[in-house]
């Protein structure tokens, strides 16, 4: 049934995408990334990483230990508690009984049990990847169709910011970027392409909707905010899909 209804949604922006003249995308932020435009870049930054960006450094305050992925290191140590304990890599949360005092040895069955692949990562129960290459809003529904996932969906403003943070990387800059949101069956019917329910929004305060403007770019403005656009403008985009608990 999902695949049947993201090969309706993608016939009908070829549709509209084949029938509409080429418009240019305005966005400043994206000079900085053409000399990327030919390849397949992703930039990733996981959970972990994300948990320590919203906890500066103080004195006596528990900060995560993170792997080069960003996603966490199977054991977590804390000084002032005097205590190590194992924890789940992809969530962070404690592994239940693990605690040990630091000193006396390690805790037990720290291992790495879920992972996302490489160069993807997680959020709530999702990985998800930057794709620093530009393609049609089409053209990047179907390649995260190819790696099993599609374009990225938020559902809350955290996770939006986790977005934000994937599209940043190293740099300071936040490139405009694909996201999964369409209308392209009815106007200003809003759809994530993975079929979740569409109960979130980050509109720019200039979002009007417009029958050929039916695909969703996300860090528009000075704001950082959500804009409706034509789907045949090249954007670099975030893939999602969900993590698969059999990986080891």
């Amino acid at each position: 049934m999902r695949a049947l209804g993201v090969s309706l949604v993608l016939g009908s922006l070829l549709t509209l995408s084949r029938a509409a003249p080429l418009y240019p995308i305005n966005n400043n932020n994206n000079n900085n990334n053409n000399n990327n435009n030919n390849g397949s870049l992703s930039r990733s930054s996981g959970l972990c990483e994300y948990e320590r960006d919203r906890r500066p450094p103080a004195a006596g305050s528990f900060r995560p230990r993170c792997d080069a992925y960003g996603n966490f290191l199977p054991q977590q140590c804390w000084a002032p508690s005097g205590y190590c304990w194992c924890v789940n890599t992809l969530t962070g949360e404690d592994v239940p009984h693990s605690s040990r005092p630091m000193g006396g040895g390690a805790p037990s069955d720290c291992g790495d049990e879920f992972y996302c692949p490489d160069r993807w990562s997680l959020f709530g129960h999702h990985c998800f990847v930057f794709i620093d290459s530009r393609k049609t809003w089409t053209e990047a529904e179907g390649y995260c169709l190819f790696e099993d996932a599609n374009l990225a969906a938020a559902h809350g403003p955290e996770e939006n910011r986790f977005l934000q943070a994937l599209t940043r990387g190293d740099s300071h800059e936040f490139p405009v970027s694909w996201i999964g949101g369409y209308d392209a069956i009815h106007m200003n019917n809003w759809m994530w392409t993975d079929g979740s329910r569409f109960d979130y929004e980050n509109w720019a305060v200039d979002y009007e909707p417009r029958r050929a403007q039916s695909c969703l770019k996300m860090n528009y403005g000075y704001q950082k905010k959500w804009i409706n656009s034509h789907c045949n403008g090249s954007l670099p985009f975030i893939c999602a899909k969900m993590v698969d608990l059999h990986l080891a």
